[in-house]
């Protein structure tokens, strides 16, 4: 439960800041702020506040 729960925060997080298309790639893409990993995968193994602390370098401009 605690997975599904984090999924939507994030997605809820996500779609404050871009459009749908624009979630699914960044979802899906690697990502500098996560260590070149791809924050689905990071979701999937339940480390939500990774993806989150990456969703906030993304809002403030923050270079990884």
């Amino acid at each position: 439960r605690r997975k599904i729960e984090g999924v939507e925060f994030v997605l809820n997080r996500l779609l404050d800041l871009w459009e749908r298309d624009t979630v699914l790639k960044w979802l899906g893409g690697v990502n500098a702020h996560l260590g070149n990993r791809r924050p689905l995968d990071l979701i999937a193994h339940g480390r939500v506040a990774e993806v989150l602390e990456a969703i906030e370098a993304e809002e403030t401009g923050a270079y990884a």
